[in-house]
């Protein structure tokens, strides 16, 4: 028997479930004893795994704020409530892995240009309206990185985009990386070194030559580009340009870097390059602008064996944008479970995060995203989303039978 869960959409309604999302894991027992979650099963006419396993009129086991079980012949425990979703389909949450959602602004520092102890995490807002925007998109975790205006503009934070509170088990996924690197333009002033290319490239060189040998240049580096050039950190390299690829794959191969590629426009005359040195690439956002040769880069690149993700460019640009440049990846030669997997997986794997998000397996955080169809069709609507377990948006009704923006799928 179908059944319908009636979410009643107030201006303070996301905050509520966001609330919720913090307290489930604290009921108690008379006695203060911790209460075992009761069990929750979804059920839908498709679930994709994010793994490349995709499974028809399925069921997801919750237990809490993770996923217990996926597939079709699940036992279900005792007292399990199941929750009958129709012909709704279900993915992992999508994950936007090069973002400023909730930092717009604050995280720029232009006076020196190397600053690898700053840090994303110290001013994002995790009140900001733009992680109401992603939820609404189906994006339940994202990266935010500092600024693009230095060369080493410090570390990112991955955040999911629901939880009221800071900690690490309700909103933060990962603290202290990537670290971002980049040679793009908007690193050069006048007002300070570096002033152009050539600066650019050679105070890389200098700063990544000091932290391997700091006894030889008599300074103390920063303990994050030493953890860099040992390859204990990874790294986002944002490079716009194909002139810049030479100089980035030299200085992974000199200094073993972990490195991401981010933001390369014209990566469509570079896949060989790219392949050989098997750097990861965050490509997007496409839209119908985009020239046909960039939009058949995702393609080629996983033709040739690369990992490839999508961001959004938000808040930029829509974050619904995340979806929309996959659907045009795919349009133009990229396979649909590789299309899903670099909204899911693959920027999971990116960020440093895949232990906890990025697919539907059991033992993941239950972050997941119900659409009334295919996820890469775009008229599917996002009906609801889950982080932790908990359903944090509910969209708005889809097909008129339903009143007071009632969620039936």
């Amino acid at each position: 028997m179908k059944r319908t869960i009636k979410l009643r959409i107030f201006s303070f309604g996301t905050a509520f479930f966001m609330l919720l999302c913090c307290l489930a894991t604290a009921e108690s027992g008379p006695d203060g004893s911790r209460k075992s979650p009761t069990p929750v099963a979804l059920k839908a006419a498709k679930v994709w795994t994010g793994t490349g396993q995709v499974h028809d009129d399925a069921l997801v086991l919750l237990r809490g704020r993770q996923i217990a079980a996926v597939g079709k012949d699940i036992v279900l425990p005792a007292g399990c409530e199941v929750i009958d979703l129709g012909s709704a389909q279900i993915a992992p949450g999508l994950i936007d892995p090069f973002t400023a959602l909730g930092a717009v602004g604050q995280n720029i520092e232009i006076i020196d240009p190397i600053h690898p102890e700053a840090t994303a995490e110290d001013v994002f807002d995790r009140f900001h309206r733009d992680f109401e925007r992603a939820l609404a998109a189906g994006i339940t975790s994202v990266v935010i990185t500092p600024s693009l205006d230095n060369l080493v503009g410090g570390t990112a934070v991955a955040v999911k985009t629901a939880g009221t509170c800071a900690c690490s088990r309700c909103r933060v996924l990962r603290r202290g990386g990537p670290l971002l690197l980049t040679l793009s333009e908007a690193a050069q002033k006048r007002n300070r070194a570096p002033t152009s290319r050539i600066g650019a490239i050679d105070l890389f060189k200098q700063t990544l030559a000091r932290a391997r040998t700091p006894a030889v240049h008599g300074e103390t580096p920063s303990p994050r580009i030493e953890a860099l050039v040992r390859g204990e950190l990874d790294a986002y390299f944002y490079a716009s340009w194909r002139y810049n690829l030479d100089t980035v794959i030299g200085l992974r191969k000199e200094y073993g870097l972990k490195l991401t590629l981010v933001g390369l426009s014209d990566a469509w005359e570079m896949i060989d390059e790219l392949a050989a040195a098997g750097m990861p690439l965050i490509l997007g956002p496409f839209n119908a602008l985009t020239a046909e040769r960039e939009l058949c880069v995702p393609g080629r690149a996983q033709a040739a064996g690369l990992e490839i993700a999508f961001t959004s460019g938000a808040p930029g640009f829509k974050p619904e944008g995340l979806r929309s440049s996959a659907a045009l990846a795919v349009r133009y030669g990229l396979e649909r479970d590789a299309a899903l997997q670099a909204m899911t997986l693959h920027a999971a794997k990116m960020a440093g995060i895949v232990e906890r998000v990025g697919s539907l397996s059991p033992g993941k955080d239950a972050d997941m995203v119900v659409f009334s169809g295919d996820p890469l069709d775009l008229s599917s609507k996002v009906l609801r989303v889950y982080v932790n377990g908990t359903p944090v948006y509910a969209g708005a009704c889809c097909g008129g039978c339903c009143a007071e923006s009632e969620v039936c799928p």
